[in-house]
């Protein structure tokens, strides 16, 4: 545990949060350190005993998330130089499980399938452009009388195999990850209900605005993107309770890797994805 690295993302001195998480480990509760542990700790008092806290089990969380991804994938005898560093320098789960992401035992896929087929090569040499002349004749030595009966079953099985590995790439993910944070904006629309299950007509519910709350709203999506309007109704009945009918989508405003929406029900959500063209 780095602890020194842990003082610097709080602001305290590294003897500090080794003495705070040392009392934490012994079975301490926050306010019993923050009371009777003053002289042991700095007087740290109980908001930064909390950060601390929950600092140092994300890290941990991370560390032995990042042995088990290491262990699993040099199983699999292949776990390279380069993607030991990569994952030794993750600094967050989500980073961890993209890498892993490719290597991570799960059941057989449409890309599996078309592999199994003997497809892989032929997908590998239409991502890479080497493919010469027509793709429909260099499709044509793969259909058989069986499993892929014209050219076009052919090409969908390739198209599996080239947007799982687009969908298993960890830079891109993490480009688009930060692209939508960056860019998306967020539009929710006020759903006509029956009167006993209507909202408030005081709630101002036809709202937009950005998703990342630090962007000003102003802002709108780069040139050459567009948006595309998807609205996502979930269907209450006039028997069902509506806890919160005036709620809508929020974001939580922390960080990319963090940021989580939540939806209530009796509303409908129009979300405006951004998309390239």
């Amino acid at each position: 545990m780095d602890f020194g690295q842990v003082a610097r993302d709080l602001g305290l001195n590294e003897s500090q949060v080794r003495q705070a998480v040392e009392l934490l480990d012994d079975g301490n509760t926050v306010p019993f350190i923050t009371r009777f542990r003053k002289d042991q700790t700095g007087a740290l008092d109980e908001e930064q005993i909390r950060k601390i806290k929950d600092r140092v089990e994300k890290l941990r969380t991370i560390a032995e998330r990042r042995q088990t991804i290491r262990r699993s994938i040099e199983l699999q005898d292949k776990l390279t130089d380069e993607l030991v560093a990569a994952i030794d320098a993750a600094k967050t789960l989500k980073v961890l499980e993209d890498l892993y992401l490719p290597y991570k035992p799960r059941k057989r896929s449409l890309a599996s399938v078309a592999r199994e087929k003997g497809l892989g090569p032929f997908a590998e040499q239409m991502l890479a452009g080497a493919i010469t002349g027509d793709i429909d004749e260099a499709a044509q030595q793969f259909v058989n009388s069986t499993e892929l009966t014209s050219v076009d079953d052919v090409l969908l099985s390739v198209s599996h195999i080239i947007a799982e590995g687009f969908a298993e790439n960890a830079e891109l993910r993490d480009a688009i990850r930060r692209l939508v944070w960056k860019e998306g904006r967020l539009r929710t629309q006020k759903l006509e209900l029956p009167d006993e299950l209507n909202a408030n007509d005081e709630d101002d519910l036809d709202v937009e605005g950005q998703l990342n709350p630090d962007v000003p709203s102003e802002t709108g999506v780069q040139e050459g993107l567009g948006s595309e309007s998807t609205v996502v109704e979930q269907p209450t009945t006039s028997d069902q309770q509506v806890a919160d009918p005036g709620a809508a989508i929020v974001s939580t405003g922390e960080s990319p890797e963090l940021a989580t929406a939540e939806t209530v029900t009796a509303e409908t959500v129009t979300a405006e994805t951004v998309t390239a063209e």
